[in-house]
């Protein structure tokens, strides 16, 4: 079955983000919230993808980024950490190369990162409860900004990754 560029698509939510966000208009901020999310999604679905083999049908409908990541990580406990990957020529065999030469990485989101900031972006694109707003809570207050940008940094980290969806093992069977 081919592939879906679940990265592109991440990137497109992510300017979206980026365009929603930077026109520094309060209607437009959740819909910004709502990309980022969407973008995480695709980020997830992107790593669901490379271990697509190995999951059952039921993972595969699982939309919720951390717990799909948590699913993973039963299969691969590091599935939500970097990953970096350098290659050299053995001057004997079986003996690491002297020099290696670094790939690149593949930037990772973690499992307990993509539960929280998924959470913390649906609370942004929701209206503001009663007692919110008596309260005196704003939608797009001070704190509710800086989580969105670190949210929008991780993003913007892992996108930045020169590899991705790596998932290379050693697998036997018997």
């Amino acid at each position: 079955m081919s592939k879906i560029d679940f990265r592109e698509k991440a990137r497109k939510h992510f300017e979206l983000a980026q365009k929603h966000y930077e026109n520094n208009d309060f209607d437009a901020f959740p819909a910004a919230c709502l990309e980022l999310r969407m973008a995480i999604e695709c980020l997830a679905y992107q790593l669901l993808q490379s271990y697509e083999d190995e999951v059952d049908a039921e993972t595969l409908e699982r939309w919720q980024p951390g717990k799909l990541i948590d699913e993973l990580k039963e299969i691969d406990d590091h599935v939500d950490h970097d990953v970096s990957l350098s290659v050299g020529i053995e001057e004997t065999y079986g003996q690491p190369a002297k020099e290696m030469r670094h790939v690149g990485t593949d930037r990772r989101m973690s499992a307990s990162w993509a539960k929280k900031s998924y959470a913390a972006l649906g609370n942004f694109v929701h209206e503001r409860t009663m007692a919110q707003i008596r309260l005196g809570e704003e939608a797009k207050s001070d704190r509710v900004i800086a989580r969105f940008r670190e949210i929008n940094q991780e993003i913007e980290r892992v996108l930045s990754s020169n590899l991705w969806a790596l998932n290379m093992r050693m697998n036997i069977h018997i």
